[in-house]
């Protein structure tokens, strides 16, 4: 019995351990949410602040904001990809995390369960040592 018990105990912290990994990997996972969100909304004020050239412009000028425009769009097209696979990430990261969460209540549950199942056949034995035998249903105390 007491090797069921050191079982579901080391089960239970397994359990647990695996919980705060989880735990650890979604705040990880949320904070690269949080980073390219940040860089999504700087790259958009970047955007915005560059105003069209007027008056008398040469080419190379005119070349380079349009070179500095378009690499501006790629680099946000990639980020806003890079963020939805991110937030993906944070998704999957939340069910096993719940998921974890749940494995250790259960496991704790049942390391519960065997340490009172124990208890109760030693108060069992004490009484049988003792020379006091269990009530039966029915009967009187």
């Amino acid at each position: 019995m007491t090797q069921k018990l050191s079982r579901r105990k080391r089960i239970a912290k397994v359990r647990h351990v695996q919980h705060l990994q989880a735990q650890n990997e979604l705040m990880r996972a949320e904070g690269r949410v949080n980073s390219l969100s940040a860089s999504v909304e700087r790259l958009t004020e970047i955007q915005s602040s560059l105003k069209p050239v007027t008056g008398r412009v040469n080419g190379a000028t005119m070349a380079n904001a349009g070179e500095l425009m378009l690499r501006l769009d790629t680099a946000y097209k990639d980020l806003t990809a890079m963020l939805d696979q991110a937030q993906i990430v944070v998704e999957r990261q939340r069910q096993k995390k719940i998921q974890t969460k749940i494995q250790h209540e259960t496991a704790k549950k049942l390391h519960d369960a065997v340490k009172e199942e124990i208890q109760k056949t030693q108060e069992r034995r004490l009484m049988t040592i003792n020379g006091h035998r269990p009530p039966k249903r029915g009967e009187a105390l």
